[in-house]
């Protein structure tokens, strides 16, 4: 007899990075200048402890517009990890959007579904 085991299905927060998580400063990469929205990190540790992953979506236009590299968002991701290491929350993921309708990088001009309110990058952190 064969046993027939349903996917496990992880619980999930889909948190918007800038003015959500961490304080809303247009265009920064700086991780000097990354902090934590006040209670942030509170809320990330009550949602840990309840089971739930937390996975940072964020549009990101500033590469479409050419103020940064998106290899710049590699050291986005990491500050947000190290700031959530004290309390040992992990960030299970990090979904940006680089593009933008009337960017100035071709190759990340364009319309997509991907950048919110669009559904893209949250239907990928939902599949991964």
């Amino acid at each position: 007899m064969a046993v027939i085991r349903e996917p496990m299905q992880a619980k999930a927060v889909f948190i918007g990075k800038d003015g959500t998580l961490l304080e809303n400063v247009p265009y920064n990469v700086d991780s000097g200048e990354i902090r934590l929205m006040s209670g942030a990190l509170q809320a990330a540790y009550i949602l840990h402890t309840c089971g739930y992953e937390l996975i940072a979506i964020s549009n990101q236009s500033g590469v479409a517009h050419g103020y940064f590299e998106e290899c710049a968002l590699e050291g986005v991701e990491n500050r947000i990890r190290e700031l959530l290491a004290p309390i040992n929350v992990p960030l299970s993921g990090f979904y940006y959007c680089p593009h933008h309708p009337e960017g100035k990088i071709a190759q990340y001009t364009k319309t997509c579904d991907c950048r919110k309110p669009g559904p893209g990058l949250i239907l990928r952190a939902a599949r991964a």
